[in-house]
């Protein structure tokens, strides 16, 4: 079966598929890759799939959706499975058992935002057995005076921050009417951010791994 990294956070918009996309881009050049996209309704990732499966972009990255697909049949035929998850849904213990390597909570960085996360960060570590390897990535940041505070903020409270933030961009909504991922943007300063804070959790990732 193969390794499962879970992406989720406790508001929509926060930028959790952009990221899922991305990291499952990136390992996809040395790993057999596939997303699980759990979020029925709006289904972004698995219409951005189909956008880079059209126009033949590489590397190829399969997409499963979650109504259709047991995860165990998910993960049986990849080395790695990035599951893309809707804002607060820790309380699907069907996801949640899929036993994640490294489960990453994705967050803006206002004030309320934090709120709603910390919020969410305590209630995914009362499953701590299921969710060994957690950490909040900073996504849609407006500024970097903004990010210092969420990060300190996150800190504080005992919380993990994946190095790097990506800010917010009027470009993502292109990407992904292309199929393409943040890191592959046209915005040299966006896919450099993208980039740094993939390659963060991809050391995450990489650590988890030997544990």
């Amino acid at each position: 079966m193969g390794t499962i990294v879970l992406f989720t956070s406790a508001n929509r918009g926060t930028g959790t598929s952009t990221l899922a996309r991305a990291f499952a881009v990136e390992a996809a050049y040395s790993l057999n890759t596939k997303i699980l996209d759990l979020d029925g309704d709006a289904a972004a990732t698995w219409n951005w799939g189909r956008q880079r499966e059209e126009r033949n972009i590489q590397p190829a990255v399969p997409i499963a959706r979650g109504q259709q697909t047991e995860l165990g049949a998910a993960a049986r035929s990849v080395e790695l499975l990035v599951m893309d998850a809707p804002a607060n849904s820790v309380h699907r213990e069907d996801w949640l058992a899929a036993s994640p390597l490294l489960t990453i909570v994705v967050s803006r960085a206002s004030a309320d935002e934090l709120d709603h996360t910390l919020k969410y960060l305590r209630e995914l570590g009362v499953k701590g057995d299921t969710h060994p390897q957690l950490a909040v990535a900073l996504c849609r940041i407006h500024s970097n005076g903004e990010a210092v505070k969420a990060r300190g903020r996150l800190n504080g409270a005992g919380y993990a921050v994946f190095r790097g933030e990506l800010r917010q961009s009027n470009s993502f909504r292109g990407l992904q009417q292309m199929g393409r991922a943040v890191t592959e943007s046209p915005v040299a300063y966006l896919a450099a951010e993208a980039y740094e804070l993939i390659k963060a959790m991809q050391a995450a990732f990489a650590t988890a791994f030997k544990l």
